[in-house]
């Protein structure tokens, strides 16, 4: 009985293993609306602490990086996100009815956090 038993559980798993179809689960990714590549000089003097202002976008690059970088020309490869500015957050007021001032970036920027990096001759 023992040996019918472990017969069918042997099955079982079986079939369960190879009833999912490859590639169902996993999906490769087909979007590349916000994906940029650019070429541009590379400048240290372009840091913030949010990463490196590269033509219109902030890239995050290691620091490390930065002197194997400076004033060459590279290639960035990435998708970016928009991080909206206080121009189009609403007025704070405090208790008082005093506008709160509030700090950060006046416009909307567009980051890259993970970009691929070359070196172009």
């Amino acid at each position: 009985m023992k040996s019918v038993n472990l017969i069918l559980l042997f099955f079982t798993i079986v079939s369960c293993v190879y009833s999912q179809q490859p590639g169902a689960t996993h999906q490769p990714v087909t979007d590349t609306v916000n994906t940029v590549t650019f070429i541009t000089k590379f400048n240290k003097e372009n840091r913030t602490k949010d990463g490196y202002y590269l033509g219109d976008y902030v890239v995050d690059i290691n620091p490390d990086m930065e002197s194997k970088l400076d004033g060459k020309k590279i290639k960035v490869t990435g998708k970016y996100y928009i991080e909206n500015g206080l121009k189009s957050e609403p007025v704070q007021y405090d208790k008082d009815g005093k506008v709160i001032v509030l700090q950060g970036r006046w416009e909307e920027t567009k980051h890259i956090s993970s970009p691929i990096i070359e070196i172009v001759d």
